[in-house]
């Protein structure tokens, strides 16, 4: 996958394989939209299905194994208009599902794109694009760049979760504590991440210039703050009379400081 980091920490959209560009949301858009509909768009491509049905560990592993993609899932009957519910609360199909969140990433109308059940892929003729397992697979780690997505192992059942009740047992429990403790710790509102930043940087970076960073932009931005305010913490115990610094290393913040990119990519 060839993205161009540079390219998108200066806010520019990410070119696709030389057929369209993917759109990299500005704050502004995603606050007049909505955080949770700018997750919800990302989630058909971030999401594994172990992850989906972790929560049910009694299917899992066969899920797993008859779906190894969440495409797959959108051509199953069944699937289809379950996992679509399971995922977004509503009533709608999982293959509109995944075909609207396509159509928010390339720019384009939902009606570009066409099923084709008899071999399971998604087609757009106004885009020449022909979207199969892989394609979607290569898609979908895009996604997972400009969202910055990281998915969370204490989340995902293990293999062989339901091989006996007990483990079966176990699992229910740990997901159930660990799936709480997340939606507690959810990280605070939007707005507050945008106050930190403007905190850090003494005002430096107005609501302004927030509102018109993306928000690869942004989380690098805020990131790259608070690496330096951990930095200059350091710094003033090293210079502190009060210990015994003799043997201690110092490194610059500078040298902390990366842009951060999916493990994968």
């Amino acid at each position: 996958m060839g993205i161009n980091y540079t390219k998108l920490i200066l806010g520019r959209d990410v070119e696709y394989e030389d057929k369209f560009k993917i759109h990299v949301p500005k704050i502004k858009e995603i606050i007049e939209n909505g955080e949770s509909e700018f997750m919800m768009k990302a989630r058909p491509f971030t999401d594994s299905v172990r992850k989906i049905f972790s929560g049910m560990p009694e299917i899992v592993d066969e899920m797993e194994k008859q779906f190894p993609s969440l495409l797959l899932l959108a051509f199953d009957e069944e699937a289809n208009n379950e996992v679509g519910e399971l995922l977004t609360g509503n009533k709608i199909l999982l293959s509109d599902y995944i075909i609207e969140s396509l159509a928010y990433w390339v720019e384009c109308d939902p009606e570009d794109f066409q099923l084709l059940p008899a071999s399971k892929k998604i087609v757009s003729e106004k885009l020449d694009w022909i979207i199969d397992v892989e394609e979607y697979k290569k898609f979908s780690d895009y996604i997972k760049v400009i969202t910055l997505y990281q998915e969370n192992p204490d989340l995902i059942a293990p293999k062989n979760v339901a091989s006996n009740d007990r483990k079966l047992d176990i699992w229910k429990k740990v997901y159930a504590g660990r799936l709480q403790k997340q939606q507690n710790d959810n990280g605070g509102e939007f707005g507050d991440k945008i106050l930190i930043l403007q905190i850090a940087t003494g005002s430096f970076v107005t609501a302004d210039v927030i509102e018109n960073l993306t928000y690869y932009q942004f989380v690098n931005m805020l990131n790259g703050y608070m690496e330096r305010e951990a930095h200059m913490e350091e710094l003033a115990f090293y210079t502190s009379s009060k210990f015994d610094t003799k043997d201690m290393k110092l490194t610059s913040w500078q040298s902390k400081v990366k842009l951060i990119k999916n493990n994968k990519n």
